[in-house]
């Protein structure tokens, strides 16, 4: 997690030094698989995570320098000095479960929803915007349609302690203005009335990017056409 902490801060850093308005949007992909039981969901994506982990000569390749074998190659060096390419199917099998582990415990979104949230606070904290879920990792079809919906209630959780940490109240909704805030809105089209609503809103004006461009337009009365009407194009409101 340190490493994607500081991969997130490098690209803000330079987006901002290359004068990008925003913070831009960070999305991360995750194999993804929620269950009731931690245990459970272990041992339901172990074999297809191994089928996946073996065709990933590159991820294989990074787990190979921490697996017990190569710790200590004076005691296994008939066994190490091939490397990757040549290991038996028995050193193969050892070193795909132990590269399941590794990824199970740090690089996937599995287990049970509490489990799964602590993950999500993770990258939260790290400065991940939003995950995407990879579900169609060899897991069957049936067994994964049938747990989406514990997916979804991971989502909802997630969404729920996000406002809740922001000081909303349980299920409130989220003002205009938030919205505007959370999701780095740059433009806006409305109409005057719309506008005035916005920045009637608690702190409404202040919540609302400074960067954020705003187009308003007003229908004529008796008319379908619409005219330019208050902020012109380019201008912050």
């Amino acid at each position: 997690m340190d490493e994607v902490t500081e991969k997130i801060q490098v690209y803000r850093n330079a987006r901002r030094e290359a004068g990008h308005e925003g913070p831009g949007v960070v999305s991360v992909m995750l194999h993804t698989f929620v269950g009731e039981d931690d245990d459970a969901v272990r041992e339901r994506v172990r074999e297809p995570m191994k089928a996946y982990l073996r065709t990933a000569v590159g991820l294989m390749k990074n787990f190979q320098q921490a697996w017990e074998i190569y710790r200590d190659r004076s005691r296994h060096k008939d066994r190490a000095e091939g490397g990757f390419e040549s290991l038996s199917e028995e050193d193969m099998d050892s070193l795909l479960d132990f590269a399941f582990e590794r990824y199970y415990e740090t690089s996937g979104l599995f287990g049970s929803a509490d489990r799964c949230l602590e993950r999500v606070d993770q990258l939260r904290e790290a400065g991940v915007d939003e995950v995407a879920c990879l579900i169609d990792f060899g897991v069957d079809t049936s067994t994964t349609l049938q747990h989406l919906d514990q997916l979804a209630q991971l989502r909802d959780r997630a969404k729920q302690q996000e406002v809740d940490g922001e000081g909303g109240a349980a299920g409130a909704p989220l003002s205009f203005a938030d919205q505007v805030r959370r999701y780095g809105v740059t433009h806006l089209q409305s109409t005057p009335s719309r506008m005035r609503m916005f920045l009637a809103e608690p702190e409404g004006r202040g919540r609302s990017s400074a960067s954020t461009r705003c187009w308003l337009e007003e229908r004529p009365s008796g008319s379908h056409g619409r005219r330019a009407a208050g902020c012109r194009e380019g201008v912050a409101c």
